[in-house]
């Protein structure tokens, strides 16, 4: 651990009108006494030597579903990662982009909390604070160079943001614990006190609900085989400059792998059995074309009758994330870095009939002032196959 760095935790507890037992004062004041009694703060700022006091937040709720809501989703399709804070990275530069102060600790998180960070650092304006979330954890277990001090030797800001995690494989990809996140603090005042900085998660959430009914022109019934993420990249910047529509980029040589296909069949004459939900996070992906999106892909055929097996027809359906409207810049295929995506489809004919598969989707960000969402969309937007 970094020897400037000193770290204290502050848990948000709503009592909700429950008073607390009388034998907690003393305790807490004692305890209050203590971490008085040694807060760096009070130790002599003396020289150049400046000590800031940072609230990093986890940030607010999803628009259209919050975090805790896992029982909406398949079993073993994803754990509740949104919130979950296993370590904690955070670095200062000055105004010329040279580090001057940086911390490392480790966590165990997964709520709604805010975390208060003290870190040692010298005098200075103008600065740029990163805190990084997760990235000790990730790129120790779960990336192709393990190590848990992917940042060491840097000394620039430049040389920062140019640090990228490189998962091994689709396994570690889909079964980390937590994901990247980011937060950036600009123009800051080393000898200021009481700034926050909201998290980001650098992955986007994606919500699906799979429906299939019987074939709307033909009335036979249907079955879903299987459906799969395909094309999510391995690879993700830590802490990029831009992550804007615009601005989001892949490290060269990125790779891309699938997930583990879901083989569950379900069918269109089982009442009420004929969904399946699942959820995955995937790191950005600023595809402009279809070459390079991420897409779902879903395995049906229609048979003669519920116990009638014979096949009438067995389709491929891709479907994208297109058509989006709403933000500034290409929608394309692109998957934002912390965006929630909800997207409802249906299969309800074939690959070479008309709305064979209706896509209903919304996107919004994690944290809005605003919330608007990108627009849904009902369109036939697959590469049928």
């Amino acid at each position: 651990m970094n020897k400037y760095l000193e770290l204290t935790m502050t848990h948000r507890v709503d009592i909700h009108g429950k008073k607390m037992m009388g034998w907690l004062a003393p305790l807490m004041l004692a305890l209050t006494l203590m971490v008085s009694s040694c807060s760096p703060a009070t130790e002599g700022q003396e020289g150049n030597d400046a000590w800031v006091t940072l609230t990093i937040s986890t940030g607010g709720e999803a628009a259209q579903a919050k975090a805790s809501d896992a029982a909406s989703r398949a079993s073993g399709s994803a754990a509740d990662k949104d919130w979950q804070v296993n370590d904690l990275t955070i670095y200062i530069f000055d105004q010329t982009g040279q580090v001057i102060g940086s911390s490392y600790a480790s966590y165990s998180i997964n709520s709604k909390q805010d975390i208060i960070a003290t870190v040692k650092t010298r005098k200075a304006q103008n600065c740029t604070v990163i805190a990084l979330a997760n990235a000790g954890t990730l790129s120790g277990t779960y990336a192709t160079a393990q190590t848990t001090s992917p940042f060491a030797g840097v000394s620039t800001l430049s040389e920062f943001q140019q640090k990228y995690i490189t998962f091994k494989d689709m396994a570690s990809l889909e079964s980390a614990p937590c994901l990247l996140m980011v937060g950036y603090l600009k123009g800051f005042d080393t000898t200021s006190s009481g700034s926050s900085i909201s998290l980001q998660r650098l992955a986007s959430r994606l919500d699906f609900t799979i429906t299939v009914m019987d074939d709307k022109d033909t009335g036979f019934p249907i079955v879903v085989d299987s459906y799969q993420l395909c094309h999510a990249p391995l690879s993700a910047f830590y802490a990029p400059a831009d992550m804007s529509s615009t601005g989001i980029t892949l490290p060269s040589g990125t790779s891309f792998v699938e997930y583990a296909a879901n083989s569950t069949a379900f069918n269109s004459w089982t009442s009420g059995s004929n969904s399946q939900s699942y959820t995955a996070y995937v790191y950005a992906n600023p595809a402009t074309t279809t070459t390079d999106a991420t897409y779902l892909l879903i395995k049906a055929h229609t048979q003669a009758s519920p116990t009638d097996t014979r096949k009438i027809w067995q389709s491929e359906f891709k479907v994208y994330l297109t058509g989006i409207t709403g933000i500034t810049g290409p929608a394309d295929y692109q998957l934002l870095p912390n965006y929630h995506y909800t997207i409802g489809i249906t299969v309800q004919g074939s690959a070479t009939e008309h709305n064979g598969v209706k896509t209903v989707y919304t996107a919004y960000p994690y944290y809005s002032s605003s919330l608007s969402a990108w627009g849904s969309n009902e369109n036939r937007d697959l590469d049928m196959k």
